[in-house]
C-alpha cells in the first residue's frame, strides 16, 4: 500500500477514535449504546448454556460435573440478567476506549490472541469491575471515574483478565457449594466459619489475579509503576473521585439567601465509621499487602518503566455520568459532591448546573415530604431508603459527610428557598426550562402550603415576584394550586381505585419465573426462559383480542438492530427505580427525556406484567390421610390417588400500570391461584388484566 494512503488511513482512524471520545461538556449528552447489538446481548440463556456444557470434562468426578453444570446455568442466567437491564453499554465512548486498551494489552501478550474477551461499561457508581466465565468483563463507570491514567486502567484490566484465565469464578462456585453442602471438614461448622472460609478463598484468588495480571501488564508499554498507583487509588474507594473542592457556605449563597447560622464542620473533625469485621469477611486482601506483593514481584523480575504516562481519556465522561447516576439512585449528597467538584472546572456547563438544580429540588421535596406528609401508616420505599442512605453516610467519605451535615443544619424552609432561587436564576437560559419551571412551581406550592409564614422565606419569594413578571405569574399559579390541593393527600406511588380506559401501552420486560421448591436449586432457569417466550406470544394474542396497541421492550425479543429499544428500556427502568427512591411530591430527574419518549411511543402508560409459578411439595402425612379417607369411601378413591400423586402448585400473576406524566401507579392487580401454571390459567388471567386495563377498573 502506498505510504501516503497508509498515512491517510492512520489519520482517519485516529480522528474517528478521538471523535468517539470527544464531548461538548457545556451541553453534555449522557452516553448510550449505539450501533449493532453484540451477540452477547441477543443470545438466549439456553444457547449459551448448551455451548458451555461442551467444556465440561466427562472424565471429571460426577459431583464436579454436577457443580459445573449448575455453575454454567446460573452464571449465564446472571449475565443475561445484568445485560437485560439496558444499563450495560456497548459501542459507547467508554466501552470503545476500554477495548482499544485491550487491543494494546493483547498485542503485547500473544497468549491472549486466542482468548475471546470482551469489555463492556456498566452504569454502576460502585468502584469495581466484574469478570464472568464467558470472557465478558464489566467495568463500572464508578471505577472509570476514579482511575486517573490509561496505564492504571490497563493494569486493572489485566487483573480482571487474570481472573478469567485462572477460571476463578467456577472455582469459587465449586468451593462455596462444597461448604454449603456441609460435607467433609465443613460438616457441622458454624456460619461464621463458612463466611470466613469463602472470603479467605476469594482473597487467594485476588492475590493470584494481582500476580498474573502484573505479568501481563509488565509485557506492555504502559508505565509499570501504574499497577501500584491503581491499587493505591482503591484505598479511598468510598470517595467517588478526588477533587480539590473546598466546600463552604458561600457555595450556595446568592443575592436572595444566605446561611449565617448554618454549621460547617471542618473535615478533620469528621470521622469515618468502620464496619465490624469488614476485613475479616472481605473478598479482597488489604490494599497495602497487595501493593507490597507487587513491589516484591517487580524487584525479583524488574521491568523497565515507561517514561510517559497516558491520561485516562474518558475519565471526565465517567465523572459527568456519575452526577446523574447518583441522582437517579436517590444518593443526593453524592450527586452534589460530584457535581460541585466538576463545576469548579466547568462553571458554565449547562448540564452540570441543571443536575445541581435537580438535586437541590429533590433534596427539598424529600425533606418537605418527610416533615409534612409522611405518617406511620405510609408504606413508601422512599422513607426506608432515605433512612438507610443517611445512616450509611457515616461510613463514607468525609467530604460527602460534610455536605450532608451542612444540609442537616439548615431549616426546611431555607432549603426550599435555596432550591427555588437556584432553579429560577437559571430557568430562562435553560434549554429544558419547561420542566424546570414545573419543578419551581412544585417548590412554590410547598412554600404556600408550609413556609409562607416564615419571614425569611416570604422575603425571598416576594423579592423574586417584584423583580420578575414571569416568576410572579408562576407564583400566582402555585398559590392557587396549593389552596386547591391543601386537603388532598400526596398519593404518588399509591395506586388509585379506578383507572380510565387505556388503549395503548408500553410493556417492558415481562416476567415468567418457575420455581420447584421441592429441590435445593429451586429456580428453573431454562424452563422459565421457554415459558417467557410463550408468555410474550400470549401478550400479543390477548392485546389483539381487546384491540390494545402496545410496544413490547423485552430483551428476549431483541435483535441486533434494536439498540434504540434497549436504550429506551434502560431509561424506563431508571424511571421506575428513581420513582421508588425519590419523594412522592417530586418530579423525576428524567422527566425531560421521558417526555420525548412519550411523544415517540404516543402513550404515557407504562405496564409491567408477569407470572411466578411455584411447584411445592405436599405434607406426606396429609397425603396419606387423604388417601386413607378416600380409600374408606371407595367411590372417591381415584381422587385420593390423584391428590397423592399430583404435586401442588401456586401461581401468582401480576400487572401494574404507571402514568409517566403523573408518575403514579394507576393500576395494580396481583392474585394467587392454587393450581399449576397451565396455558389456560395464564391466558385467562392475562385477558382479565388487559380487560381491566382497557375498561374502567371498578
Amino acid at each position: 500500500m502506498n505510504k501516503h494512503i497508509k498515512t491517510l488511513f492512520l489519520n482517519l482512524f485516529l480522528f474517528s477514535s478521538i471523535s468517539l471520545i470527544a464531548q461538548n461538556f457545556d451541553a453534555y449528552q449522557e452516553i448510550k449504546s449505539s450501533g449493532t447489538m453484540p451477540k452477547d446481548f441477543i443470545t438466549l440463556l439456553s444457547d449459551k448454556y448448551k455451548e458451555d456444557q461442551e467444556q465440561i470434562n466427562k472424565n471429571d468426578k460426577r459431583k464436579s460435573q454436577k457443580y459445573q453444570h449448575q455453575f454454567y446455568l446460573e452464571s449465564n442466567f446472571a449475565i443475561n440478567e445484568i445485560i437485560s437491564t439496558g444499563n450495560v453499554l456497548f459501542n459507547d465512548p467508554i466501552t470503545n476506549y476500554l477495548n482499544s486498551i485491550y487491543d494494546n494489552i493483547k498485542k503485547d501478550n500473544p497468549s491472549l490472541q486466542n482468548k475471546n474477551i470482551r469489555f463492556y461499561t456498566s452504569k454502576s457508581t460502585i468502584i469495581n469491575a466484574y469478570t464472568t466465565h464467558a470472557g465478558i468483563i464489566f467495568m463500572n463507570i464508578g471505577l472509570i471515574a476514579k482511575v486517573k491514567t490509561e496505564d492504571e486502567l490497563a493494569y486493572i484490566m489485566c487483573h480482571e483478565i487474570a481472573h478469567f484465565i485462572k477460571k476463578h469464578n467456577i472455582k469459587q462456585h465449586t468451593f462455596n457449594e462444597e461448604i454449603d453442602s456441609e460435607k467433609g471438614k465443613y460438616k457441622k461448622v458454624d456460619w461464621e466459619t463458612k463466611m470466613f472460609s469463602k472470603a479467605n478463598y476469594s482473597q487467594q484468588h485476588e492475590t493470584e489475579a494481582d500476580a498474573l495480571g502484573y505479568e501481563l501488564f509488565a509485557n506492555t508499554k504502559y508505565k509499570a509503576s501504574a499497577a501500584i498507583e491503581a491499587l493505591t487509588n482503591l484505598k479511598t474507594y468510598y470517595l467517588p473521585f478526588e477533587s480539590d473542592l473546598a466546600f463552604s457556605k458561600s457555595t450556595f449563597e446568592n443575592q436572595y439567601i444566605s446561611f449565617p447560622d448554618a454549621q460547617l464542620l471542618p473535615l478533620d473533625s469528621i470521622q469515618i465509621k468502620e464496619y465490624e469485621n469488614e476485613q475479616k469477611y472481605s473478598t479482597h486482601p488489604e490494599v497495602d499487602a497487595r501493593i507490597e506483593a507487587i513491589s516484591d514481584q517487580n524487584k525479583k523480575n524488574p521491568h523497565k518503566d515507561s517514561i510517559q504516562t497516558i491520561q485516562n481519556k474518558v475519565q471526565k465522561i465517567a465523572q459527568f455520568e456519575m452526577c446523574h447516576l447518583y441522582l437517579e439512585k436517590g444518593m443526593n449528597y453524592h450527586s452534589l459532591y460530584t457535581t460541585l467538584a466538576l463545576l469548579k472546572q466547568d462553571k458554565s456547563s449547562r448540564y452540570l448546573n441543571a443536575v445541581l438544580r435537580k438535586t437541590l429540588y429533590a433534596l427539598s421535596q424529600g425533606e418537605t415530604y418527610v416533615k409534612h406528609y409522611a405518617s406511620e401508616d405510609d408504606e413508601i420505599v422512599f422513607e426506608d431508603f432515605r433512612k438507610n442512605y443517611n445512616e450509611s453516610l457515616g461510613y463514607g467519605a468525609k467530604e460527602i459527610q460534610q455536605i450532608s451535615l451542612f444540609f442537616e443544619s439548615i431549616s426546611i424552609n431555607e432549603l426550599n428557598s435555596l432550591a427555588t432561587t437556584a432553579i429560577w436564576q437559571n430557568a430562562s437560559s435553560d434549554q429544558l426550562s419547561s420542566v424546570m419551571k414545573l419543578r419551581c412551581e412544585d417548590l412554590l406550592e410547598e412554600f404556600y402550603k408550609h413556609f409562607e409564614k416564615d419571614a425569611k422565606s416570604k422575603q425571598v419569594v416576594e423579592s423574586l415576584i417584584s423583580q420578575d413578571e414571569s416568576f410572579a405569574s408562576l407564583a400566582s399559579l402555585a398559590k392557587k394550586s396549593s389552596r386547591e390541593k391543601a386537603k388532598q393527600p400526596v398519593s404518588k406511588k399509591k395506586s388509585k381505585k379506578g383507572v380510565a380506559g387505556i388503549n395503548r401501552l408500553i410493556i417492558i420486560s415481562p416476567e415468567y419465573r418457575q420455581f420447584d421448591l421441592r429441590k435445593e436449586k429451586s429456580y428453573k432457569y431454562e424452563a422459565s426462559e421457554k415459558a417467557l417466550i410463550d408468555y410474550q406470544k400470549k401478550i400479543k394474542e390477548n392485546a389483539d383480542k381487546l384491540k390494545i396497541r402496545y410496544d413490547l421492550l423485552s430483551p428476549v425479543s431483541f435483535n441486533a438492530s434494536d439498540v434504540k429499544s434497549i436504550n429506551d428500556l434502560a431509561l424506563l427502568k431508571t424511571f421506575l427505580i428513581e420513582n421508588s427512591v425519590c419523594a412522592p411530591n417530586a418530579i423525576s430527574s428524567k422527566r425531560e427525556v421521558i417526555n420525548e419518549l412519550i411523544k415517540r411511543y404516543k402513550t404515557d402508560k407504562l405496564a409491567l406484567m408477569g407470572t411466578y409459578s411455584f411447584h411445592v411439595d405436599k405434607s406426606l402425612v396429609k397425603k396419606f390421610m387423604v388417601l386413607t379417607y378416600t380409600g374408606v369411601v371407595f367411590p372417591i378413591l381415584p381422587l385420593g390417588i390423584w391428590y397423592f400423586v399430583v404435586p401442588s402448585y401456586k401461581t401468582f400473576n401480576y400487572a401494574f400500570v404507571f402514568d409517566l406524566i403523573s408518575e403514579e401507579l394507576i393500576f395494580d392487580n396481583v392474585h394467587a391461584i392454587n393450581m399449576n401454571d397451565s396455558q389456560g390459567v395464564i391466558n385467562s388471567s392475562m385477558y382479565y388484566n388487559f380487560m381491566r386495563i382497557k375498561r374502567a377498573s371498578k
